[in-house]
């Protein structure tokens, strides 16, 4: 009896059509990095909320800040943070927010809308009606996990009051982090897996949007400053502005292939 055995090969180069004799090799690529510019405020004035996920809305679904920073893992709950000053005094306010219940709420749904697999010892003759059937049985509970996850996650929330003298280098990274890339960055192979960091910025009446998947370089150092922030006001109490403030001075994105010059920040 003939068994079958799948294997999922996730990270591949390149695929190749065959013609006659001859193979034609094509590389697959994956989108890295995108950038985005779009209007602060939609024409009845509410905030334009287009260019955000669902997820990056449950954290910042209220309206635009001037600074924004999103974090989205391969395996855990989402998390970022805002400044933005407060409406009554002025002060900056840096404001964390994260998914606090993500494992318990994924658990819950696979209990719920459990996902079938296909079973290595199945019989060749079985496998493509396995496969069919298997896979339907599957779009129909994530379809059903998909419905029900908003609405089961649940948002913790801490603020800080900063001042210029972080609130503003912060801004002037992120905006100048944003201005640095070109409008797509696309690298060979394929990228299954890996976080997402996202940077927005209000400049004028627009929001300047870099979302960066798997970050490196100097991207990388400022993503990881701003996960120690969250990390620092959310987890370990140690929160240190004064040292965010030193770290940001080594991020230098004129290393990086730099598009428009810099300019004076007015926010």
């Amino acid at each position: 009896m003939k068994k079958v055995v799948f294997i999922f090969i996730g990270l591949l180069s390149f695929t190749y059509f065959a013609f006659g004799d001859e193979y034609v090799y094509e590389y697959v690529y994956s989108t890295r990095s995108t950038k985005t510019v779009e209007d602060n405020l939609q024409p009845n004035g509410s905030y334009n909320f287009a260019g955000k996920k669902w997820d990056e809305k449950l954290l910042f679904g209220d309206f635009n800040a001037d600074i924004e920073f999103f974090h989205q893992p391969s395996f855990a709950g989402v998390s970022g943070f805002r400044v933005f000053r407060d409406s009554l005094k002025g002060d900056w306010i840096l404001e964390i927010k994260r998914v606090c219940n993500h494992d318990e709420v994924n658990k819950k749904l696979d209990r719920e809308f459990p996902l079938q697999r296909v079973g290595i010892d199945t019989d060749f003759s079985e496998v493509m009606e396995e496969l069919q059937r298997t896979g339907e049985h599957n779009r129909v509970m994530l379809a059903n996990q998909n419905r029900e996850l908003p609405g089961l996650l649940k948002v913790e929330t801490i603020s800080y009051q900063i001042y210029d003298w972080f609130a503003i280098p912060l801004y002037e990274t992120i905006r100048n982090a944003i201005e640095s890339y070109p409008i797509e960055i696309k690298t060979r192979g394929m990228i299954m897996d890996g976080n997402t960091a996202v940077f927005r910025c209000r400049v004028n009446d627009k929001i300047l949007t870099l979302n960066y998947h798997v970050p490196e370089g100097e991207i990388k150092k400022l993503t990881d400053i701003c996960l120690q922030v969250i990390i620092d006001a959310m987890i370990t109490g140690n929160f240190d502005p004064g040292r965010y403030q030193r770290e940001l001075k080594v991020v230098d994105f004129r290393t990086e292939s730099v598009i428009f010059p810099r300019r004076s920040s007015k926010i």
